[in-house]
């Protein structure tokens, strides 16, 4: 059995606040090693249900976050920025799950912790073929185009509920309950990690894994993204193919859902390297 694992921050266990999860802040180093505790226990959890071979690709900000030294030595890292597939960066058809581990809910859920889309500050929102669409449903949907179905997903409680949304058939594991954006009440390191590895072990054992589908991309994709910045969808709208749709939103239509995130991605590094914090 092959298991990809792909790790963000904001759902880690006990990381609430943007004092943690960005590099560079006061906080930063504890959160890493907060998230490589996540990601051992997903580990141990697959391990245990007989997983033989553990890739986990690190999907956080620059993604260069986890350590290798910290990590459990049973997996390989997938480490560092510009990645096609950016938070899956690595998965195809020869694996048999994908697990989502510290994901956070989209933008503008009140008890999501840190929650966004994609991109924290330039992006307003995302929507699939008319529907708001968070990082869950968009690597869901990548992953699902290769055939490999999403088994676990952890977080807080927004985020979990997300991937229900999304993800009806996934095993999911919430390690904190948002307050607000930014306050949540967390279970101990100890609590979580026995959750995490015992619902990743569920994930993986008897009939479970059998009965998951992976999530189908639409056929013909429509990303429709509202920008906080008119200056940001200026520049997003420099993309070829992409249509402006008012002052703040652009839409791109592709056949090919990879495509569509190509031009999804390319448009969002744009839209932020136009974003400025002061006005």
């Amino acid at each position: 059995m092959k298991v990809f694992i792909s790790v963000d921050m904001e759902g880690i266990s006990g990381v609430v606040h943007s004092s943690q999860a960005p590099p560079k802040r006061r906080d930063y180093e504890w959160a890493r090693t907060m998230m490589a505790g996540d990601t051992n226990a997903a580990i141990e959890g697959a391990l245990e249900a007989g997983a033989k071979e553990i890739v986990v690709a690190d999907a956080h900000d620059g993604m260069r976050n986890l350590r290798l030294d910290e990590l459990h030595p049973a997996a390989s890292l997938v480490s560092g920025s510009g990645r096609p597939l950016s938070m899956i960066h690595g998965i195809d058809a020869s694996f048999d799950a994908l697990f989502m581990v510290g994901y956070h809910a989209m933008t503008g859920v009140r008890d999501g912790i840190m929650n966004h889309a994609y991109i924290s500050q330039a992006l307003q929102r995302i929507k699939l073929n008319g529907r708001e669409i968070g990082e869950i449903g968009i690597f869901a949907g990548i992953a699902g185009g290769v055939g490999v179905p999403v088994a676990l997903v952890t977080g807080d409680d927004a985020c979990c509920r997300e991937a229900r949304d999304w993800l009806p058939q996934a095993q999911t594991a919430s390690v904190k309950t948002g307050i607000n954006r930014f306050a949540a009440q967390c279970l101990s390191q100890q609590k979580a990690h026995k959750l995490i590895r015992r619902s990743a072990k569920n994930a993986l054992q008897g009939d479970f894994l059998s009965l998951i589908r992976p999530l189908s991309p639409p056929q013909n994709t429509r990303f429709e993204i509202e920008f906080t910045g008119s200056q940001c969808a200026d520049s997003a709208a420099r993309v070829p193919g992409v249509a402006r749709l008012d002052d703040r939103s652009i839409a791109i239509e592709n056949d090919d859902y990879l495509n569509a995130f190509a031009s999804l991605r390319l448009c969002l590094e744009l839209a932020s390297s136009a974003f400025d914090a002061d006005y």
